[in-house]
């Protein structure tokens, strides 16, 4: 059982160090935002990490902190909560550099320390497996958010998996009568795992193409970052290139900034069809019953949408070019949605351990 600590006089807290990634983008603040929600009994410390942690400052159970802070601070349970947590560095002499890094997170060897929310991978080393596989062992519960990853630990008795973080978010505020339009969420690919061979030119081609298409058919155009940092606000403006200037006045471009997420999913939800990069563009797009069609630049998508029993039409990245428009506009044609109605149920038990604490 968790320490219980007066804080402020008049609340009871538990204390709880939270390890999450921090770069304003939108499927990780949303993680964090869901567990302090979830848990409003509980006081979050982050370690602080300028300018990204200031997007946190008003929600009333964090509190920011240094890392000389940190040290001093009595703590109940550490959580390293995220998404793409393990995924193997690009180059392969660098696995060891980036598991320690991963794994000097933990700086309390004598209190609980836990993962929520993440994938495995992709990877291609058995190394890679192997140091993560011994480092799991030692920890007190992991909750992946795919059946392949659970598979490759399963063996471990301290791993599960649920539904993706995302799922407990609640999103009636933002369910309304859609307007005409497609919000289309893009990623600046050259940076990334598996994709430094492609030419990008061909996904913005692909995606401005698109744009037109549904302009050309009475469609706004909404072209949306969920991480500035990463590349894709960039990413919209190159796609911008591509489409005649007559159709700008059509096409909105979205920036989420850390400070605006209710304005940022107000917008991007408001659509009748959403063509998703971005991993968590897609599960928002379900929850709000949105037709989605989903880009698949990594293979946490592929796994999550095989997990979650999707059966629509997508595409993997690399042969969005060969995509008809036909193609890419069937899911909206079927008005076909995923029903995830038993993954929002399920999800919940992304927070057992804590759940069964607290």
């Amino acid at each position: 059982m968790a320490i219980i600590v007066l804080f402020g006089g008049e609340k009871l807290y538990n204390k709880i160090l939270l390890n999450a990634y921090l770069a304003n983008n939108l499927g990780d603040d949303l993680f964090i935002r869901i567990i302090c929600e979830q848990f409003k009994n509980i006081l979050f410390f982050i370690i602080e990490s300028k300018p990204y942690t200031n997007a946190f400052e008003t929600i009333p159970n964090i509190k920011i902190c240094s890392q000389k802070d940190a040290l001093e601070i009595k703590f109940d349970l550490q959580i390293m909560i995220g998404g793409s947590l393990f995924m193997q560095p690009r180059d392969i002499h660098n696995i060891h550099a980036k598991y320690e890094s991963v794994t000097n997170t933990r700086i309390f060897l004598d209190i609980p320390f836990i993962i929520i929310g993440a994938n495995f991978g992709p990877y291609t080393a058995k190394k890679h497996f192997e140091l993560y596989k011994s480092w799991f062992s030692t920890l007190h519960d992991i909750c992946f958010r795919d059946n392949q990853s659970y598979d490759l630990f399963k063996d471990l008795p301290n791993v599960r998996w649920a539904p993706d973080v995302i799922f407990n978010y609640k999103l009636q505020n933002y369910i309304q009568q859609h307007a005409r339009a497609v919000s289309i969420s893009c990623i600046y690919n050259n940076q990334r795992i598996g994709l430094h061979n492609y030419s990008q030119k061909k996904y913005f081609q692909k995606l401005a193409n698109v744009s037109i298409y549904y302009i050309e058919n009475g469609y706004d155009i909404k072209l949306a970052s969920f991480c500035t940092q990463q590349g894709d606000l960039l990413a919209a403006y190159e796609i911008l290139k591509y489409i005649p200037t007559e159709y700008h006045r059509r096409i909105e471009i979205l920036e989420y900034n850390g400070f605006n997420i209710n304005v940022f999913l107000s917008s991007f939800l408001n659509s009748e069809y959403i063509i998703g990069t971005r991993f968590h563009s897609v599960i928002l797009g379900w929850l709000a019953n949105i037709p989605v069609f989903p880009i698949i630049y990594n293979i946490k998508t592929y796994n999550v949408l095989k997990s979650y029993g999707f059966e629509g039409n997508y595409t993997n990245i690399e042969d969005i070019d060969k995509c008809t428009l036909n193609f890419i506009n069937q899911n909206k044609i079927n008005a076909y949605c995923l029903n995830c109605a038993n993954l929002v149920e399920k999800a919940n038990a992304q927070f057992d351990f804590l759940n069964k604490i607290y």
